[in-house]
């Protein structure tokens, strides 16, 4: 994804004010269903590596609460989960996780990173979708869960 953000005004050497194109940053995501993360966050970080992705969301990870912790070379993973299974989380490479400013752990299957890029807020929203087999009432939770954390500009949802 490239991002472009909002454009600067500066005054030129006649003391006009001239308008400067903002800055654009590109960003690579990914997602990855992992079943378990034991044993494997390492093999993660590196298929990051060789794709140059920057925020890999990450389902179904098996672990349980929620926390953070380094994986290595400036990587970090942030997760959410409860007792049955739901667990998912977000891997940032070091440019990213150096712009972090709060992560909420909205439920077992949404997590979401807030960022500061370029002088704005944008929400990187991890999600674990119901599937087909869970009841009506679980898909509803989930929808408005979602719903209640996603801002009108600058959200981007993964997973």
């Amino acid at each position: 994804i490239k991002l472009a953000f909002k454009n600067k005004n500066s005054l030129g050497k006649d003391g006009n004010l001239r308008q400067r194109p903002g800055n654009c940053l590109r960003l690579r995501f990914g997602t990855i269903n992992v079943v378990t993360l034991r044993n494997k966050l390492e093999e993660v970080v590196e298929m990051m590596k060789r794709r140059r992705i920057n925020i890999m969301g990450i389902s179904e990870t098996k672990w349980k609460g929620s926390g953070s912790r380094e994986v290595g070379e400036g990587y970090r993973i942030w997760w959410s989960g409860g007792e049955i299974g739901r667990r998912n989380g977000v891997v940032m490479d070091k440019k990213m996780t150096s712009r972090v400013m709060k992560v909420d752990v909205v439920s077992e299957r949404i997590i979401k990173v807030t960022v500061r890029m370029e002088g704005e807020i944008m929400d990187i929203i991890q999600v674990y979708a119901p599937q087909t087999g869970c009841t009506d009432d679980e898909k509803r939770e989930f929808e408005e869960d979602l719903e209640r954390h996603v801002k009108e500009e600058r959200t981007i949802i993964i997973g």
